[in-house]
């Protein structure tokens, strides 16, 4: 009986309470998507609720910057999800192989999740989720191929 309580609370405490799941991250997105559309939600409760914003300290302008960038690209979003209301999210595992343009590691994918906007199959947005928390919701083009614009100072 002794070993099974102990195999039980080393189990628990081995656990990172700091990584989330797929569900999780799914409902992380869903709950980000949900904020961002609302313009009662301002940009700073979004960038503190949401996003990774990594251990590297920054200097005051370095900051200032950041901050500038973040709200901006949110602002971008929040733009498009005013045209487009109500997107569907899916794994990016889903979006048709034409417009999986993607550069990203194979074990990554798992953490990427697609916009999907009724009527249209190339995703408006993807968004990167790691450790619970959106790592990135801004994709680059460049020769036809997409990558991820980081967020976090310490990935």
């Amino acid at each position: 009986m002794s070993k099974i309580v102990i195999l039980l609370t080393a189990m628990l405490f081995s656990t990172n309470p700091g990584l989330a799941g797929p569900g999780e991250d799914l409902k992380k997105v869903k709950s980000f998507i949900s904020d961002l559309a609302d313009d009662r939600v301002d940009y700073d409760t979004i960038i503190q609720k949401h996003l990774c914003i990594g251990n590297k300290v920054l200097s005051p302008p370095e900051q200032e910057e950041k901050d500038a960038a973040l709200k901006a690209m949110l602002e971008a979003l929040r733009e498009q999800l005013q045209k487009n209301p109500a997107p569907g999210i899916n794994k990016y595992s889903k979006v048709p192989r034409k417009y999986q343009t993607l550069q990203i590691e194979e074990e990554e994918e798992s953490n990427v999740y697609a916009l999907q906007v009724k009527g249209k199959d190339e995703p408006p947005g993807l968004i990167l989720v790691k450790d619970g928390r959106i790592a990135s919701f801004t994709a680059i083009s460049k020769s036809g191929m997409r990558s991820f614009l980081l967020i976090c100072s310490d990935l």
